[in-house]
């Protein structure tokens, strides 16, 4: 039956629609007022962070892998060595030197109570450079944490605090740039009053409908739908404009900002949804506690994300989502379609600068199809887990320990387990599967087989990466089994560590002399645990070795101030894995 519909039709429609709602078959288990006032600062209460212009490779709110982003990206022009600017008068309340995460760090206090954040640099200022340095020697660590007294260090607005860099868990050159309250919770930079341009409008390349239950269908099955989605200026529209289903529905949509003189994909500000001319959902990103950005994974469709890397923002949300952006929700936005009648959709998605993009289509109710469960395999065992219990699964050679609130919804809890030669102190265990995401992390016991006592405390749990490699979930042995905290569900077996990391020096031999150069590197690797400390000596004495993480690489800058001129050095170089497996280097250096 085609999709068209008279205007008196609609009118029924709606009417019937609308008692629906108001007569209680539409359930509304959260609604927000959709104007809910933002607290914001006025234009002139930060200035630009940098003194070039204000170009974005990321925003606020923008999802990354397993949290949401805290900050926005300002592009340094593909190069390290930028002035980095305070964004308004305040002290130095906190340093942070890191080999992921941020790198190298700055935390500024303001009068107003916030707290600016700049991450990622390639120094501090002169004076903060050189406490951090004295501090490190003095620890004999390079990853440090420091709270100068207050005032100890204060700058004025627009005053160069570091140069920007590429320190820590970063991909290319940029500023990591933060504004967060008194309570540290991070703040949508982006309504602070950035020069910045954009009049371009969001983006939506995909819409999927998601059948919910076992009763409800989506064109006639009973797995989600995905429709690729086409824009022309601020219309978005698919190209059959009706969508047969029934049941409880789920929509959702992948959609990304743009920002003007920038390719890069960012995230949208708001996204509303109006099911036959009622809002039913919209979430605004203003801000996000650190204790709940993981919960991006629930945010979206998890599944999609890891099968196709299609970041596909639900409209509707899960039982335990803890996430406080959803500001308008009537029954966790999901559509009940009980009738054959013709719903008018609306998907609007705006930016922080008032640019949006609306998609438009209709969904035709269709008859609910009563299907039975599958019947798994005889050797899968089943269990039903409840998001707001502890739930504990045990069999055999196996213990899994769920807490209360670990899981976003319930969970029809699978396990399985086969043989793999491959894996010689274990079965392979199949723990549910994983594409479920979790909130938090759940304790998993394995009991080897064969496992040598003289190899108990070398061994872990381990999984299997995208390209079958083994990926270190860590783990103890105590009491006949191997324990360790995983945040993820998936196939898990016991291995054993006993490979002492790699060092290897980068374009430096034994003997040489570095007269001339600036630095000195090794690139440090481990096979299987991690890399879990390292430790540089010059002539015995500890020496400053900086850790780049995802290059692997381990440097010291030559110090004239602390290194004598024109003599033989002696150079060591001891890097130890989580299991306590550890490698040496010694040799000499000229300087």
């Amino acid at each position: 039956m085609p999709c068209s519909i008279t205007l008196n039709t609609v009118k029924a429609m709606q009417f019937i629609s609308g008692f629906l709602i108001f007569t209680g078959v539409w359930i509304s288990t959260l609604c927000y007022s959709q104007n809910v006032p933002i607290k914001q600062a006025s234009a002139s209460d930060y200035a630009a962070p940098v003194d070039i212009p204000m170009l974005l490779s990321g925003n606020y709110g923008e999802i990354r892998t397993a949290h949401f982003h805290s900050g926005i990206d300002i592009k340094t022009e593909q190069v390290e060595g930028k002035h980095v600017l305070a964004a308004n008068a305040g002290y130095v309340f906190r340093i942070a030197v890191h080999s992921g995460g941020y790198g190298k760090a700055l935390y500024l206090k303001h009068p107003n109570g916030q707290v600016t954040v700049y991450g990622h640099l390639q120094q501090f200022s002169p004076a903060v450079d050189s406490y951090v340095r004295e501090q490190q020697y003095a620890r004999k660590s390079f990853e440090i944490e420091l709270y100068p007294k207050a005032n100890q260090f204060s700058f004025n607005r627009g005053d160069v605090i570091g140069l920007s860099g590429n320190s820590g868990n970063s991909f290319g050159p940029h500023l990591h740039f933060e504004i967060r309250d008194e309570l540290s919770v991070p703040l949508n930079a982006l309504q602070y009053g950035f020069s910045i341009a954009d009049k371009t409008r969001p983006r939506i390349n995909w819409l999927a409908v998601y059948p919910l239950d076992h009763q409800s269908t989506v064109s006639g099955a009973s797995q989600k739908l995905l429709v690729p989605v086409t824009c022309s200026d601020a219309t978005c529209y698919i190209a059959d404009d009706c969508i047969e289903a029934g049941g409880n529905i789920g929509l959702g949509i992948e959609t990304f900002d743009f920002l003007d003189y920038s390719a890069n994909e960012c995230g949208p500000y708001t996204l509303a949804m109006t099911f036959d001319e009622r809002q039913v959902y919209m979430c605004r990103i203003d801000s996000i506690p650190f204790s709940l950005t993981s919960s991006a994974d629930s945010h979206i469709d998890y599944e999609e994300k890891l099968k196709s890397g299609r970041i596909i923002q639900k409209l509707y949300v899960d039982p335990n989502n803890p996430l406080r952006i959803y500001k308008v929700l009537v029954n966790n936005g999901i559509i009940q379609i009980r009738d054959s009648l013709v719903h008018h959709v609306s998907i609007e998605v705006k930016d922080t600068y008032g640019n949006e993009s609306q998609l438009r289509f209709t969904i035709r109710g269709k008859g609910t199809l009563v299907q039975k469960p599958k019947v798994n395999n005889d050797q899968i065992v089943q269990k039903g887990f409840r998001y707001d219990t502890l739930n504990v699964f045990e069999d055999q050679d196996i213990r899994v320990v769920i807490p209360r609130d670990a899981l976003f919804r319930n969970l029809d809890f699978q396990y399985s387990r086969i043989k793999n030669d491959s894996c010689i102190y274990s079965m392979i265990h199949q723990v549910h599967n994983r594409y479920t995401p979790l909130f938090k992390p759940y304790i998993l016991s394995i009991r080897p087989e064969y496992l040598p006592r003289a190899l108990q405390d070398k061994a872990l749990i381990a999984n299997f990466g995208k390209k079958g490699e083994w990926i270190s979930q860590g783990g103890t042995y105590k009491g006949g089994y191997v324990t360790t905290k995983v945040k993820e569900f998936g196939d898990f077996f016991v291995a054993v560590d006993t490979t002492n990391p790699a060092i290897a020096p980068v374009g430096f031999n034994t003997g040489d002399s570095l007269e001339g150069k600036q630095n000195l590197s090794f690139r440090i690797t481990d096979s299987l645990s991690g890399i879990s400390e390292f430790a540089g000596y010059i002539d015995r004495k500890w020496a400053l070795f900086e850790y780049d993480a995802k290059n692997d690489l381990l440097t010291y800058v030559l110090d004239d101030n602390r290194l004598d001129k024109n003599r033989l050095h002696i150079l060591e170089i001891v890097v130890t894995d989580n299991k306590n497996n550890a490698a040496r280097y010694r040799g000499e250096f000229f300087y």
